[in-house]
């Protein structure tokens, strides 16, 4: 691929080099969300992964199972969330910035409205990017990859079934499996399970949806 293979390479200022991102990359995006009930939240992650495969991907997206999940951070008082990882081979060359910008895009057209009083606070949809290919990156709004991921069972989870728990992830020099015996994902990984909608169906994908 044709990112800059340093570490943390810059997106801008002075010196900075273009850093492109190659058609055929796989991309990883996290889906979330815990307001208007699991059928509309399921409902929205079906849209999302529609929208992706239309605006940005060469094919169809790889789904990980739902996964439900105690809320994490400040905001404690709050609905349970829904949460999944979907990957897609990237379908033409674009910064990572148009990528992001594209997947926020998505995010506003299903409904997120951010609160800048409570960052974390209950939403009706969350998309945020894991990871580009192997691109490691810094810049205003942007980090590649996520530096967050790895603090987060709900993302390592479901990352899990895509990439298999000996994956080495890129940027953090560890496998998903040494990423979740850390303490933060090791302490939440009770609160992390399977989705079990009302018709006792788990949550695993199906060829045209997630279970509602």
């Amino acid at each position: 691929m044709s990112n800059d293979p340093s570490p943390h390479a810059p997106l801008d200022g002075p010196g900075a080099a273009p850093v492109i991102l190659a058609p055929g990359i796989e991309i990883f995006v996290g889906l979330g969300g815990n307001l208007g009930g699991h059928h509309a939240i399921c409902a929205r992650f079906d849209r999302a992964v529609g929208a992706l495969e239309a605006e940005l991907a060469s094919g169809r997206a790889r789904r990980s199972s739902i996964y439900q999940s105690e809320p994490v951070g400040p905001v404690t008082r709050q609905p349970r969330f829904l949460n999944a990882v979907v990957s897609f081979a990237l379908g033409r060359a674009m910064t990572p910035n148009t990528l992001l910008d594209t997947i926020l895009a998505i995010e506003v057209r299903l409904g997120r409205v951010r609160n800048p009083a409570e960052p974390k606070g209950p939403r009706k949809v969350d998309l945020d990017l894991l990871f580009a290919g192997d691109c490691v990156a810094t810049g205003p709004g942007l980090s590649l990859p996520h530096p967050r991921m790895i603090e987060r069972a709900f993302v390592l989870r479901p990352l899990a079934e895509l990439v298999g728990v000996d994956w080495p992830m890129p940027g953090f020099a560890r496998t998903v499996a040494e990423c979740l015996a850390g303490p933060e994902p090791a302490a939440q990984s009770a609160g992390v399970r399977l989705y079990v909608p009302p018709g006792g169906a788990d949550g695993r994908y199906s060829r045209s949806a997630w279970p509602r």
